[in-house]
């Protein structure tokens, strides 16, 4: 039965996933098995990151990780099973997550780092699967510091063990793909994404499926990738694809608010680049509506936000709007504590041209 209302989680609205793990949870802690509490667990952290909630999905990993795994990441049993182990290394791999979300990227990597499986040298099937989630969650740790050729080193060969082991990654491996066509464009290498990623969202067409989670991030890379190439017409056709897919979502998540901040981003850097300025200004201010309510204004990505609009505004000659606007992001950019990497192409060469513009 725990199977069965985590398998129904992944459906519906975010109310009814959270009702369904409740009962979940329920029956795993009237059952005391440490697996299925470690399962639920995942499951439910993942369902409060996904909300927003980031605080109390932590709460519930933390739980989880204190009652059935030691601080060096071995497990509270008497026992030893890869079973338990790998369980063990998905919750390792979740909380990493949400120290990501929150910046504390050291503390991530040491938490990623206590995981292993049982025997390094014949992992079981499940563990495999750990082993791919985590080398992922690595190589984009690397990505958000900007130490890109070591994220590019941690990926591909994620990938082509997955390939030649035909491991069931459970999900993961297009979410690898897309990192690596991210990487790809921060390498400043589009051709190189659009080979891995055209042929991927060709197999999800046929299927009808390139619009579900998966395939709207892959579309996404898609779009920056033709965008860093000057492909303007193709990257605004694929991004503003992926905007009217979102826009018919009657609910949003953390997941799909960063997937429509994405596109508009996209599309607002498309016709800033052709100086079509009334068009930009409109995609800059929908993607600061959308931080908004990602909680991410003021901070960072907000002001380059704010300096592309400030930019945009002084070239419609509108200048006193745009030194207003100026402060703003100089005052929010001045909250940053190191500069990270999240959102591909935005927060790496955009933020560089457009900052350099006030800063000269």
């Amino acid at each position: 039965m725990v199977g069965l209302y985590l398998s129904s989680s992944r459906f519906g609205t975010i109310t009814w996933k959270l009702e369904a793990v409740a009962q979940a949870r329920k029956l795993s802690q009237e059952s005391g098995d440490p697996y299925l509490c470690m399962l639920v667990a995942s499951r439910e952290s993942s369902i409060l990151r996904m909300k927003g909630e980031t605080l109390k999905s932590n709460e519930v990993l933390q739980d989880a990780r204190s009652k059935y795994i030691r601080h060096d990441g071995t497990l509270r049993l008497p026992f030893e099973d890869r079973r338990y182990n790998a369980q063990a290394g998905k919750l390792i791999q979740s909380r990493a997550e949400n120290l990501i979300f929150v910046d504390d990227l050291d503390e991530a990597q040491r938490e990623l780092d206590v995981w292993s499986p049982i025997n390094d040298a014949s992992p079981s099937s499940m563990e495999k699967t750990v082993q791919v989630s985590i080398s992922l969650t690595l190589g984009r740790l690397s990505k958000i510091q900007g130490h890109f050729q070591r994220a590019l080193s941690q990926l591909t060969p994620t990938f082509e063990r997955i390939e030649a082991e035909d491991i069931d990654t459970g999900g993961w491996r297009r979410v690898l793909l897309a990192s690596i066509g991210e990487v790809y464009c921060e390498l400043g290498r589009p051709a190189d994404a659009q080979s891995i990623l055209i042929s991927e969202l060709d197999c999800l067409k046929l299927t009808k499926s390139q619009n579900m989670s998966s395939g709207l991030r892959l579309q996404l890379v898609l779009a920056e990738s033709y965008l860093r190439d000057s492909s303007y017409d193709l990257s605004r056709e694929v991004a503003d694809t992926v905007r009217r897919v979102l826009e018919r979502y009657k609910e949003h998540n953390s997941i799909t608010r960063r997937f429509n901040l994405r596109a508009w981003t996209i599309l607002a850097r498309i016709a800033h680049t052709r100086e079509q300025w009334d068009e930009a200004l409109g995609c800059w201010k929908e993607s600061l509506k959308i931080l908004q309510l990602m909680h991410d204004s003021p901070g960072p990505s907000a002001a380059i936000v704010e300096f592309s609009i400030a930019h945009a505004l002084r070239n419609k000659g509108h200048i006193d709007e745009s030194r207003e606007k100026e402060a703003s992001a100089r005052d929010h950019l001045s909250s940053e504590k190191a500069r990270r990497y999240h959102f591909t192409g935005f927060d790496s060469y955009w933020r560089d041209i457009i900052v350099s513009e006030f800063f000269q």
